[in-house]
């Protein structure tokens, strides 16, 4: 896994940096706005109800337009933060888990532009875990095994450090003068990776993204 977000992203950005004579790049600062959604699916007696729980972050955009079929490449850097909380029953039991991760994320997307402000992109991002898992966990059975702040590494805890998601995205920019415009976009992540190092739960992150800041058009 590591050794192809590796390669991924170093042809990405080999392709985004070569000279293209009279083709712009664009670069973009980005607020970001984080809802992680995940799904979870249990081989042994217990029943997971998700929940939604939104975070923020922000970073760069790169774009390269290409000189055919109104393509641009992009990648970027962002720093977000992914939480998300279940409520788990086993055996009449019940216990409501968040959990919180601090990723750097890549985007890796092919943008479509059928118009000069709107662009529809669909790819990859790969996330890559930073620091240490937060854990906060309710014990409704009144057995003592209630905590809240817990850090514990990604191997402690049973996660994976590094994964990747499918993308799909809207933009749109909105001109402010000859070389800057306002971006707003909406994209939708996939997770592709179990998170989850048991073997008996599959856990994967699928997350609503929207980014709103300033382009700068080189």
């Amino acid at each position: 896994m590591k050794r192809t977000i590796i390669f991924v992203v170093a042809v990405w950005c080999a392709m985004l940096v070569r000279p293209e004579s009279g083709h712009a790049l664009t670069l973009s600062l980005c607020g970001a706005y984080d809802s992680t959604n995940p799904t979870v699916t249990d081989n042994q007696a217990t029943t997971y109800e998700t929940s939604t729980i939104p975070t923020y972050g922000g970073g760069i955009l790169l774009d390269q337009a290409l000189p055919f079929f109104k393509l641009e490449l992009e990648t970027g850097v962002l720093s977000i933060q992914r939480k998300m909380g279940w409520t788990s029953t086993a055996l009449g039991i019940t216990y409501v888990n968040t959990w919180t991760l601090n990723d750097i994320q890549v985007p890796a997307v092919v943008r479509f532009t059928p118009f000069k402000f709107l662009s529809l992109g669909a790819g990859f991002v790969f996330n890559f875990g930073q620091g240490n898992v937060t854990e906060d966990q309710i014990d409704y059975s009144g057995g003592g095994n209630s905590f809240s702040g817990l850090s514990m590494s990604y191997g402690e805890a049973n996660w994976i450090s590094q994964d990747s998601a499918y993308e799909i995205s809207a933009q749109v920019r909105i001109p402010m003068g000859m070389h800057w415009s306002f971006l707003v976009d909406g994209n939708y992540q996939v997770g592709i990776q179990n998170m989850d190092e048991l073997d008996q739960t599959v856990t994967k992150i699928n997350m609503v993204q929207i980014l709103a800041g300033f382009s700068y058009h080189l």
